[in-house]
């Protein structure tokens, strides 16, 4: 980034605008590792993450805001302010601006980004200018309502959407995820939520296409479970599906008996078992499964998806570990437009398919104005990443029944991705700080070519300051 490039982002700081946090956190926001720090505690489903960084003096007392899921507070306001997130080893520049009205049951919402990293990534679809790329990152209504035990949110426009107990990335709906242009409608009654979205994804030349998810899950103090569907399809000019747009059909038993009803149907299932101050928790996604043995494509090898983990609160310290392994072909399909992919990018888990993952994060609370953060993780890639076209190996002259297919998990040369890292935050709110990092990275078999390896240290120092300004409408 240059210096005239650096000037004009600081000259355009000020006529942004944003409003913070919602209920749930931000792919982008340190609240994210708040918020499963205390999950592990009894009591409501929401915090008031203001009162981190815990106070030294008694670092287990926590205190809850007693809401009604995503119940307004009673005043009608607006919301305006500016949001920059810098760090300056990656030139990693991005302002966020964002508009909320709440007027009743309503909110009104809309995120603009600036940022200078995208226009470097070679999977970006959109203009870049002198380095810059700008985009709306999210903009919807949202209405809500709640009678007794019965609540109902529906949501219309682009926004995030997360579904899964994972931390590095989520198998199903994820962080790493573009914002979708959807309608979400969100049913809770007692301890079971139903939710359902119908989403139309970006076109692939005259290709259309469009994405139905449903889910149910169940919470009590124990544990919980959540069961997910989806399906992907589209076509030349196509429009919706009727059948996709029923929440109350099973889409993958449809697609088996309607074959005009051509699809990439998906089936998950995730939970956590609450523990004392501890949770551990999974997700589990099958893609494909052959579950017969009649031809050469049922050689086919599954397309399954698995992550495995533990959350632990200790005093005035946070300690996540988890596992993840993705095999290959997994989000992707014969025809290219099926594939679990928004703009380029994946749907489901950020890295894609054909690797397995181990990590451990950490977050210490020292006090109310200093946190420290480190990290181990270690990645290892196979070449059927998701930039890789579909392939269909046991079709090949030689293969049989008999002889079977088989390949290695993950395939073909290995990229080993080691890094280690630890950073100092020096905390003025939730959204205000100030950070330095210290990160090690260590790369085997870089691009998948043997013997070609690469390691480095990085240190980067980091801002992040929310500017807001709230406006009562009473």
């Amino acid at each position: 980034m240059t210096i005239l490039q650096k000037i004009l982002f600081l000259l355009i700081l000020p006529y942004s605008i944003l409003f913070s946090i919602e209920n749930y956190p931000k792919p982008f926001e340190r609240s994210f590792i708040h918020y499963r720090y205390i999950q592990n505690f009894p009591g409501a489903t929401e915090y008031n993450f203001s009162e981190l960084p815990i106070s030294p003096a008694v670092p287990i007392t926590l205190t809850w805001q007693q809401t009604n899921g995503n119940v307004l507070e009673e005043s009608d306001r607006i919301n305006i302010g500016t949001y920059p997130l810098l760090k300056t080893s990656s030139n990693n520049y991005s302002l966020r601006s964002i508009l909320s009205i709440d007027v009743n049951n309503f909110t009104i919402h809309n995120t603009m980004i600036l940022n200078t990293t995208l226009a470097a990534d070679p999977n970006y679809i959109g203009l870049d200018w002198r380095n810059f790329t700008g985009f709306a990152e999210e903009g919807y209504i949202l209405w809500r309502e709640k009678n007794n035990s019965l609540g109902i949110v529906i949501t219309y426009g682009r926004f995030y959407d997360l579904w899964g107990e994972a931390r590095t990335d989520q198998l199903f709906l994820s962080s790493a995820s573009r914002p979708l242009d959807q309608l979400k409608i969100k049913l809770r009654y007692n301890k079971f939520t139903f939710i359902s979205k119908i989403a139309q994804l970006d076109k692939i030349g005259s290709i259309r296409r469009y994405f139905s998810a449903h889910r149910i899950t169940y919470k009590n103090d124990l544990f919980q479970i959540g069961f997910s569907e989806s399906t992907l399809y589209g076509g030349e000019n196509s429009s919706f599906e009727m059948t996709y747009l029923n929440p109350f059909l099973i889409f993958h038993g449809e697609k088996k008996n309607d074959l005009a009803l051509d699809s990439n149907t998906m089936l998950a299932i995730d939970g956590r078992l609450f523990l004392k101050n501890k949770s551990v928790y999974f997700e589990f996604l099958i893609d494909d499964y052959q579950a017969d043995a009649k031809g050469l494509n049922d050689l086919e090898p599954n397309e399954l998806g698995l992550i495995f983990g533990a959350d632990f609160s200790f005093e005035r310290m946070y300690l996540g570990l988890e596992f993840v392994g993705i095999t290959n072909r997994t989000y992707k399909a014969p025809e290219d437009y099926e594939w679990y992919i928004h703009r380029n990018i994946p749907i489901g888990y950020g890295e894609g398919s054909d690797l397995w993952r181990a990590n451990i994060f950490g977050r210490y609370y020292y006090s109310q104005e200093w946190q420290f953060d480190y990290e181990i993780d270690y990645l290892v890639k196979g070449e059927g990443e998701m930039s890789q076209p579909w392939d269909t190996p046991w079709n090949d002259d030689g293969i049989t029944m008999e002889t079977g297919y088989d390949e290695a998990f993950p395939t073909g040369i290995l990229e080993k991705q080691f890094s280690m890292s630890i950073g100092i935050f020096r905390m003025f709110d939730s959204n205000k700080w100030l950070s330095a990092e210290l990160k090690y990275i260590s790369v085997e078999n870089v691009d998948h070519i043997a013997n070609i390896n690469a390691d480095d240290f990085e240190v980067s120092f980091g801002l992040s300051w929310l500017f807001t300004k709230e406006f009562n409408l009473e």
